[in-house]
């Protein structure tokens, strides 16, 4: 079971991480061409009610290195929600990504027998398969896709492509 957790959690995630860290890659490069300042990208939203793109990318860089913690039994690092440019936002994920691919599968062996203290939730527990399907993956590709969403619609040219990113192919 170990094995699946960590291919359905840790390693999807780890690739989507990668692949938004690419995208914004492309954003940083055509910020200036597409007449926009960090601060204007950072603070955009899809609407009035929704965080805006600088607490989007914070989200999943707590979500990736959150639930491998919790998974794995360990501390997440603590990281200050202090990036003020697009740079800043990309070694956070890059540094996120790190410590997430510094947990491997053995690491998990033992994940489905520990239960997840969710202190949202009145500090309730839930199996980490619960977490996952119920809360994690959905929780973690929402802040991402909104982040990818506000991009787009700041004009951004980035694709399902950009978004989905590696295949890996059988051939």
């Amino acid at each position: 079971m170990s094995q699946n957790i960590y291919e359905f959690s840790v390693e999807m995630m780890v690739k989507s991480t990668n692949s938004i860290i690419v995208i914004l890659q492309k954003a940083d490069s055509l910020k200036t061409e597409n007449g926009m300042s960090d601060v204007e990208i950072l603070q955009a939203r899809l609407a009035p009610d929704m965080l805006p793109f600088v607490k989007q990318i914070q989200i999943v860089s707590d979500n990736l290195k959150g639930h491998v913690s919790k998974l794995a039994g360990i501390e997440a690092p603590v990281m200050e929600d202090t990036e003020t440019t697009l740079a800043q936002l990309i070694q956070r994920l890059k540094t996120t990504v790190e410590f997430a691919q510094n947990v491997n599968a053995s690491t998990l062996e033992q994940a489905d027998e520990r239960k997840i203290l969710m202190p949202r939730f009145s500090d309730k527990t839930i199996k980490p398969n619960n977490f996952l399907r119920d809360f994690g993956i959905p929780n973690f590709y929402f802040h991402l896709v909104t982040a990818y969403g506000i991009l787009r619609n700041l004009g951004f040219e980035i694709g399902k492509g950009d978004y989905i990113g590696e295949v890996q192919f059988d051939d």
